[in-house]
């Protein structure tokens, strides 16, 4: 553990009094290596679990709380630092700023999220290091997704409510307070995820991987050339459609990376009954669609999506009016579906670059360092290798399993008229 996060840590305790009392001191920090193991691994951030170990007013030595301390990699030696650290200070303005306005407006989004105890920032000479302090959930009797890539109707059907209700919120606030609501949403750092700046152009070849064996497809065959266009413009597509999305009527301020990784179910006999999600460090004011959109198509298999693609919309749309205090003005179903239309790519995109990671370790495919060349061996971070690296280790990894879920997707988009200039909303 670092000096600044001690620091902080000790800072914490002393400013915590509703937590540790008066005249508490900090002793240590106690790491749970099982926590550390059972947990998610992210691309862009590090987390370390346990419980600070602090001496009351009566000289007891005692233990807080089950916390996660997640702190942003080492900007001295990441590649992608300051795209990593514009994330980092977008995740602390929603647990610090907005989630608390939200709540102030209807307590129930608390419902959603992990106890947020608070967030520490080094600024000076610049912004360099960063530590917030979460609810541990393993604790709270919270699981992580059984799987990182598709799950079962009932784990989606609970992702898509808990969205919608999530989203509604931005309904609410949009009526109650909607100048707060502007103000808290367009300081968000206009950012669109971690591919945009981090990989260029490579999104390209990432989604032609799943094109080739639609190709293969007579029926689709004539679909391809409209398919390519668009994947050559994917860098753009990413870029514009967050910038015209702040003028979206219908926008909302979104999770940004809403998928089995970053959230943990409750269950009860066997089925999840709960859920809150984390990690919002991609989040930004845009269209609702682009979360439902990626939870639909990197979370569901096609087998689901054919049974219960319409079911899962219904139940999204069923929640945005889930709030105990009615809203207005929310976008109907038909508004979703025409929102779909016109953004579902996205998720395509989006899908080329992750699929690959989820279905490789659902799979045991083992990590990337197997697909490697001999001098890049001794890398420990994904996204600190070169670009072109990276991308022929995604294309290897998830391999030709993968390259098939891709060209599902865009079977399905093509089916329900999502891919614009497609022209299709007819195929069987």
């Amino acid at each position: 553990m670092n000096s600044f996060i001690e620091n902080s840590l000790k800072e914490f305790v002393q400013k915590r009094e509703d937590i540790f009392g008066i005249r508490s001191e900090f002793v240590g920090f106690e790491s749970s290596q099982t926590d550390a193991e059972n947990s998610t691994k992210g691309l862009q951030s590090e987390a370390i679990f346990g419980c600070i170990r602090y001496r009351n007013e009566n000289g007891n030595i005692l233990s807080s709380p089950a916390l996660v301390l997640k702190n942003p990699p080492d900007p001295t030696t990441s590649l992608v630092a300051e795209a990593t650290i514009l994330q980092f200070v977008n995740e602390i303005f929603i647990y610090g700023h907005i989630l608390p306005f939200f709540a102030n407006l209807e307590t129930s989004v608390l419902e959603l999220i992990p106890k947020f105890y608070g967030s520490f920032i080094q600024t000076y000479p610049q912004f360099s290091q960063a530590v917030i302090l979460l609810e541990n959930l393993r604790h709270s009797n919270y699981q992580n997704a059984p799987c990182k890539s598709f799950l079962n109707y009932n784990h989606l059907s609970l992702m898509v409510r808990s969205l919608g209700k999530f989203h509604a919120f931005s309904y609410l606030a949009k009526e109650l307070d909607p100048v707060h609501f502007q103000t808290y949403a367009l300081s968000l750092n206009p950012i669109s995820g971690p591919i945009i700046g981090n990989h260029p152009g490579s999104l390209t070849i990432l989604g032609t991987h799943g094109l080739t064996f639609l190709a293969l497809q007579s029926k689709y065959k004539h679909f391809v050339p409209i398919i390519e266009n668009l994947l050559n413009k994917a860098d753009q597509i990413l870029v514009t459609v967050f910038k015209k999305e702040r003028d979206n009527p219908w926008a909302v301020i979104r999770h940004g990376d809403y998928l089995s990784g970053n959230v943990m179910f409750k269950y009860e006999n066997g089925e999840p009954t709960h859920l809150k999600m984390f990690d919002f460090s991609s989040s930004s004011l845009s269209s609702p669609v682009l979360d439902l959109a990626s939870l639909l198509y990197l979370n569901a298999n096609q087998e689901t999506r054919d049974v219960c693609f319409d079911q899962l919309i219904d139940d999204y749309c069923d929640s945005l009016s889930s709030l105990p205090i009615p809203i207005k003005k929310l976008p109907s179903r038909d508004v979703i579906i025409t929102e779909l239309q016109s953004k579902a790519f996205y998720a395509y995109i989006i899908a080329s670059f992750f699929l690959p990671f989820l279905v490789a370790e659902d799979l045991g495919m083992g990590s990337f360092h197997q697909f490697l060349p001999p001098k890049y061996v001794h890398y420990d971070k994904f996204l600190e290798l070169p670009i072109d690296v990276r991308t022929n280790v995604i294309l290897n990894w998830g391999g030709q399993t993968c390259a098939q879920y891709l060209a599902d997707i865009l079977k399905d988009m093509l089916k329900r008229g999502f891919i614009q200039g497609s022209g299709l909303s007819n195929i069987g």
